[in-house]
């Protein structure tokens, strides 16, 4: 009879789930790794948690005071990446992600604005033409 059990073989954990562990080690190592298996996740899916962990740990409000960091397999188990969360404060005010413009509607609300100029600039000229004319 052994009186030392054999240790169980080591986990071998992908290069991707290192360097996401290596930015998020809440919880357990193995408990991560195991969430991550089970909902059948590959490296492509470590890289994508990895650079939306690095941008939240700047970014989140709770999680730069340190009151409340979950677990990455929480994370990973809940899809907490869905959650909304209060952005730091930037200067006087909170940004919200809610709040967050995407680039398209950036862009659609400047050509908005342009359309609005140039209806407004050719009505002003419009008005100089009939005046000129002597008919306004």
């Amino acid at each position: 009879m052994d009186l030392f059990p054999t240790p169980p073989p080591e986990t071998r954990y992908s290069a991707a789930f290192e360097r996401c562990w290596k930015t998020h080690p809440v919880g357990t190592k193995k408990t991560a790794f195991k969430a991550g298996e089970k909902a059948g996740w590959s490296d492509g899916n470590w890289a994508w948690l990895e650079r939306y962990l690095e941008g939240r740990h700047k970014d989140d409000e709770k999680w730069l005071e340190g009151t409340y960091i979950p677990h990455l397999s929480s994370i990973i188990n809940g899809e907490r990446w869905a959650d909304s969360y209060t952005r730091k404060k930037v200067g006087r005010q909170t940004v919200s992600p809610d709040h967050v413009e995407s680039a398209d509607e950036i862009a659609a609300k400047l050509r908005a604005q342009q359309d609005r100029f140039a209806e407004a600039t050719a009505q002003a000229e419009t008005r100089r033409e009939m005046q000129r004319k002597g008919l306004a």
